[in-house]
């Protein structure tokens, strides 16, 4: 099955991101998940693209890898507390009434990869506006 892959490299200097469409078979995808996401334990986070609904895999223990937070998935609203933040690598896809994880189609992988650069300008909006790293009041 086709998902859509956030890999974060963090090897370097400076942290990169490669964003891409990945093949992996159906019957693999939790063991390629925890390969890919390079984690643990595994968490999933449903979210809405362009009115049709994915689940973004990654590891539910980011916060306490010990490795540098590099956002990668930003939900809410530009507002403190209206969000949740996700670093790391993510794996999207879908999933279906039985709650099975199912690929997704080439059209959807072009609309992911619109929904991601809006997501990583997001990302750096909410920097700036100092909604990381701070507690509200």
């Amino acid at each position: 099955m086709m998902v859509y892959v956030i890999e974060q490299d963090l090897t370097g200097d400076v942290p990169s991101v490669s964003m891409g469409i990945r093949t992996i078979p159906k019957d693999e995808f939790l063991e390629n998940a925890y390969k890919i996401i390079d984690c643990r334990m595994v968490d999933v986070r449903e979210f809405e693209c362009n009115g049709k609904y994915y689940d973004a895999w990654f590891d539910d223990e980011f916060l306490l890898s010990g490795k540098p937070l590099v956002p990668t998935l930003f939900l809410g609203e530009l507002k403190p507390d209206a969000f949740d933040l996700i670093c790391g690598s993510i794996i999207i896809a879908h999933s279906d009434e039985e709650g099975d994880t199912c690929g997704i189609t080439p059209e959807e992988a072009n609309d992911l990869a619109s929904f991601m650069y809006k997501n990583f300008l997001k990302i750096n909006k909410a920097s700036i506006m100092g909604l990381f790293g701070k507690k509200s009041a």
